[in-house]
């Protein structure tokens, strides 16, 4: 194998060595997913590392064909990504959620400035989770964003109005942009439903945007307050409860605003940024903490998933998650971090969220009270 010389180039049986370019290759120690993306079961394992790439001259043709670092990084992620089941039609109330829209000619332009997404490839009537940071690169929201237009919607979680516009506002100098809070203003209703077909037919006539909330195809429907009680009692799929709405996140590994998120959040620990970054759309607040955190590779915590398949009681929030005796070297930590939020299913299993210290490593866990769970 040739090596170098020191002015970058070798021979080797007759072949010069050149550096070409920066490429990626996935570092030796097992299967490793780019930038530490959930992988199958959910756990992190790993990074993709920049090497140099050489090129062959002369007798011999190129041996590697690169690819953009962002192709790999999608290939990977779609390899990487739990299956998960696909999802009954359901109907959602969402209408409590915190809607601000945002209009006027340089709406896309401040827009994109503003959020970790890349707006400019929204197709209309369709949404994006993103992220609204502060230049710490902490969380002060998580977003969907709604191309409705010629404006977008954005909505969060419940009671955040007030920050999520000052936070807006703040930046809003010399854009020619309007924000409205309209909460509460309109029905906000959500239907996992795979075609605009399979939606019930009480609801096609409304406007409708494509929204994967639940890491299920699904729809956003959008109606007058007038029209929600007849509507409703029109359609063919009653409507959820909150706490369908709630053990669905924990099942299917989706962080929430006030359990897995707050204000002291880095986005990379919850696994956003496998939905809701784009490292390739240039500046926002907050991209440059976000982008050195990406650069370093590792995060202090990160989310994890579990299942207990018999547990007397769902444990509360703040539980903290223990490693075996019987799997503990010496001097090795016995707290490995702790629950974020819980559920029992319909089949009596109960799933966790959790987060898990950096360097905990293994599938099972404890809890106090004895309940043994299972990375998923």
């Amino acid at each position: 194998m040739a090596r170098e010389s020191g002015k970058g180039e070798s021979k080797n049986r007759g072949l010069r060595l050149k550096p070409e370019r920066i490429g990626w290759k996935i570092s030796p120690t097992g299967a490793k997913i780019a930038q530490g993306l959930p992988a199958s079961g959910g756990r992190r394992i790993g990074f993709l590392r920049p090497i140099k790439i050489q090129r062959f001259e002369k007798r011999a043709p190129p041996i590697l064909t690169l690819l953009p670092a962002s192709h790999i990084l999608s290939l990977l992620t779609a390899m990487a990504a739990p299956s998960l089941p696909s999802l009954p039609p359901t109907l959602f109330d969402l209408s409590e959620r915190t809607r601000i829209r945002v209009s006027g000619p340089d709406c896309l332009r401040y827009l994109h400035g503003q959020v970790s997404q890349d707006l400019r490839h929204i197709a209309p009537f369709s949404a994006l989770p993103a992220c609204l940071t502060n230049a710490k690169g902490r969380l002060q929201a998580e977003l969907w964003i709604s191309r409705i237009e010629p404006s977008f919607v954005v909505d969060s979680e419940p009671g955040l109005a007030e920050s999520i516009l000052s936070r807006l506002d703040r930046y809003l100098i010399s854009d020619d942009v309007t924000l409205e809070d309209i909460s509460g203003k309109e029905v906000l209703l959500h239907c996992c439903a795979e075609k605009e077909s399979d939606l019930p037919t009480v609801l096609l006539p409304f406007p409708r945007v494509r929204a994967e909330r639940l890491k299920a195809p699904g729809w956003d429907l959008i109606l007058p307050l007038e029209s929600k009680d007849a509507v409703l009692g029109a359609c063919s799929l009653p409507l959820a409860s909150a706490t369908d709405w709630a053990t669905l996140h924990v099942q299917r590994g989706i962080p929430r605003w006030g359990k897995e998120l707050n204000e002291d959040t880095l986005p990379p620990e919850a696994g956003l940024e496998a939905t809701h970054i784009n490292y390739h759309k240039g500046c926002y607040i907050g991209q440059e903490v976000i982008s050195r955190l990406r650069s370093v590779g590792h995060v202090n915590r990160s989310l994890i998933r579990l299942l207990a398949w018999e547990a007397s009681a769902v444990p509360e929030t703040g539980t903290e998650l223990r490693i075996p005796a019987s799997s503990r070297g010496p001097g090795a930590l016995e707290v490995a971090g702790k629950i974020t939020s819980a559920a029992r299913l319909a089949d009596g299993k109960v799933v966790a969220l959790a987060y898990l210290k950096r360097g905990v490593e293994g599938e099972h866990f404890e809890t106090e009270s004895g309940i043994q769970w299972t990375r998923v």
